[in-house]
């Protein structure tokens, strides 16, 4: 397999084929953000399609960097594929390879409750987990 980062025109020949699966998972989370606005950040620049490949796609994910009032870090924004067991860990290491090629070696990610056993299973330096389980009306 295979891991880049799209530039913007592969961006728009990518994104018809995951767009579906990355708002699933933005519905999933809550809905802090959609397909569409991840899209839109990719083609303008303010953040990264990061691909994994071999004949097919076997993952895509968005990632960017913020400044947060602790310092940089690179923010995983979206992410879409199967078998995560095949691919978490190659992400994770490509992922610390371009952060601290932007002047950061911390990760930031959040995701669904399943996605907690995959962290912890392929990603190792896990230092704070959130939880969000309160639901308000």
């Amino acid at each position: 397999m295979r891991i880049a980062i799209a530039n913007s025109a592969e961006v728009d020949v990518i994104w018809p084929s995951i767009s579906e699966k990355m708002q699933i998972g933005c519905d999933k989370t809550g809905g802090g953000t959609s397909s569409a606005e991840m899209w839109q950040m990719c083609r303008r620049g303010d953040a990264f399609l990061i691909v994994g490949f071999s004949e097919n796609i076997e993952f895509a994910s968005v990632w960017r960097f913020e400044t947060w009032p602790s310092g940089q870090v690179f923010r995983c924004v979206g992410l879409c594929g199967a078998q995560p067991e095949r691919w978490m860990r190659s992400l994770y290491d490509f992922a610390i390879s371009q952060a601290k090629i932007g002047g950061t070696d911390r990760l930031i990610a959040q995701g669904r409750k399943g996605w907690r056993r995959l962290i912890e299973r392929y990603v190792t330096g896990r230092v704070r987990a959130l939880w969000e389980t309160v639901e308000v009306h």
